[in-house]
């Protein structure tokens, strides 16, 4: 008798693996900078110095908002995964490209940390650990490593 990997509560109807909560909330911290322009913008004047305080420098708001508009690509690309295997393409490449993401989006925060001279910020701190938990995640989890070879299967 096989046993499946998994509790039956992460597959589908078809018998694939579907994303957890916590890799779709990856997408969301990816894009976090789109989601703080967004609400910059619904609230006004009066929040213009939020972005100020977490983009101090001129170069982070163009890279940290290329690199979310790339994790809303990839969040909607994965959401339409069914489409894609349709038509014969695969998803191989979305785990390499969601660490390479994640290394780069750690790296624009160590890189803006370097250039404070390593000034203590508590909230610059916790962007890091999140992403490094996220980039741990995509990298250990049991769920998401099944997923990603269930994934490269064909239908």
């Amino acid at each position: 008798m096989n046993k499946l990997p998994l509790p039956l509560h992460c597959y589908n109807e078809a018998g694939r693996v579907v994303p957890s909560t916590w890799f779709t909330l990856l997408f969301f911290w990816g894009a976090r900078i789109l989601l703080l322009l967004i609400g910059t913008l619904v609230l006004g004047d009066s929040s213009n110095l939020i972005p100020k305080q977490l983009l101090p420098f001129s170069w982070q708001l163009p890279a940290h908002s290329v690199l979310g508009l790339i994790f809303l690509g990839l969040w909607l690309l994965q959401g339409r995964r069914e489409v894609i295997w349709k038509k014969g393409y695969r998803l191989k490449w979305l785990k390499p490209t969601i660490i390479l993401m994640l290394l780069v989006d750690i790296s624009l925060q160590m890189t803006a940390i370097i250039l404070t001279h390593g000034t203590f910020d508590l909230l610059r701190g916790l962007i890091v650990l999140i992403s490094l938990f996220f980039l741990f995640y995509t990298l250990r989890s049991k769920r998401t490593n099944i997923m990603f070879e269930d994934w490269k299967m064909l239908s």
